[in-house]
């Protein structure tokens, strides 16, 4: 029997995707918002700290406040309940998955290999053998606008 060749990594991003799931699913309607909001924000974000930084941080604090009173907002909002954990479950999915992605990517490039030679050995092995590392390497040749959710640093403005 083959085994998936997990690393501690994989744990780690695996367990991050579940907490973001975890409070989207639990917040329900809140939960949407949020991740709307964050998924929203997080590529203007990027495209605009790509042209220039000093507008970047403003911008980035302000998105921020709306990205934590928005789901205040919207939390009078009253659905079934089975509705808003639906809800909130698909949109924590989605944004636990952009989140555990970019975090994968996150790590530095060094002479087009990835990932940096430079890291910790432990952290090298564990991130170079990693299975997400190696289901979500396509990525890498993908669109321009995902690119720009779980790698922002590879787009060219």
């Amino acid at each position: 029997m083959e085994t998936l060749g997990i690393t501690w990594f994989d744990a780690a991003l695996v367990a991050l995707w579940a907490g973001v799931f975890t409070l989207c699913l639990r917040r329900g309607v809140g939960g949407v918002a949020w991740a709307l909001a964050l998924l929203v924000i997080w590529p203007l974000i990027t495209f605009l700290s790509a042209r220039n930084a000093v507008l970047a941080l403003p911008a980035a604090l302000i998105l921020g406040w709306l990205v934590t009173w928005l789901p205040r907002a919207v939390a009078h909002v009253r659905l079934p309940e089975a509705v808003q954990w639906v809800l909130g479950g698909l949109s924590g999915a989605v944004l636990g998955l952009a989140v555990t992605i970019a975090l994968l990517f996150s790590f530095p490039i060094r002479l087009g290999t990835y990932p940096s030679s430079d890291l910790p050995p432990s952290l090298y092995r564990a991130v170079g053998n990693s299975y997400l590392l190696r289901q979500f390497s396509g990525l890498w040749q993908g669109p321009e606008l995902l690119q720009r959710y779980v790698m922002p640093d590879r787009v060219r403005p």
